[in-house]
């Protein structure tokens, strides 16, 4: 049995690159809870964004629904006919950052870009060794955690008056549902100060978003069959 898992993983991980290289998401939505291939076909739905619903049957209120939902039309503008569904395709995110800061990965519904950069870090986080990464089918929730490295400290620029600021900027195109072309660009300013102000550190902590990073970093290294427990050192 273990001899035909492997096999067959390794043919779903070859055909979820070729879903990524045509922007191709693919969605399970299976009406039977035994011998499915859910773990097989990982890379299909982890590496395309898709959804994944197994219920026991296909009249399940949680399989009706489930697809109702992802096929549901846009209700904010009210306007079905121009936005007819809150996806996109064939989507991509470029993160560039100040010289001193480098990309360590991404965590979530994506696929790393063969691109390479100057602020690409050697180590690797989830998706690394790059600074680009697909997203097939995006949507209104599609949620990516840029993971940084910050320079060591022979490497780091001095803090002085005129610089005590570093820049990241996110680069997300994305093709609507009406055929358009969207680029958004956001760019976030972050103030440098030594890590010795622990109070001005304090004021700027996000004790959310570290639960939720530190929760992803916990995911991740359980199933690279790493000890939880590393994480939190």
């Amino acid at each position: 049995v273990c001899r035909f898992v492997k096999d067959a993983s390794k043919f779903y991980a070859s055909l979820a690159q070729t879903l990524v290289k045509h922007c191709i998401t693919l969605d399970v939505f299976a009406g039977c809870a035994d011998q499915t291939g859910m773990l097989e076909m990982r890379p299909l739905y982890d590496l395309t964004g898709g959804h994944v619903v197994l219920t026991e049957s296909f009249t399940t209120p949680v399989f009706v629904g489930s697809f109702q939902k992802l096929l549901s039309a846009v209700a904010d503008t009210g306007d079905s006919d121009k936005y007819p569904l809150r996806i996109g395709s064939a989507a991509s995110v470029e993160v560039q950052t100040s010289p001193d800061f480098s990309i360590a990965g991404a965590i979530g519904p994506c696929s790393p870009m063969p691109k390479t950069a100057h602020n690409v870090s050697e180590a690797r986080v989830g998706k690394g060794g790059t600074n680009v990464w697909r997203l097939c089918g995006p949507d209104s929730e599609t949620a990516l955690t840029i993971l940084l490295e910050p320079p060591v400290a022979q490497q780091a620029v001095p803090i002085t008056q005129a610089n005590q600021a570093r820049h990241v900027q996110l680069r997300c195109a994305y093709v609507s549902t009406t055929g358009q072309r969207v680029l958004r660009v956001t760019t976030l300013r972050y103030q440098v100060v030594d890590a010795a102000n622990e109070q001005y550190l304090a004021g700027g902590f996000d004790q959310e978003c570290a639960a939720v990073v530190l929760a992803k970093l916990a995911v991740l290294r359980a199933d690279q069959g790493v000890n939880v427990k590393e994480v939190c050192v």
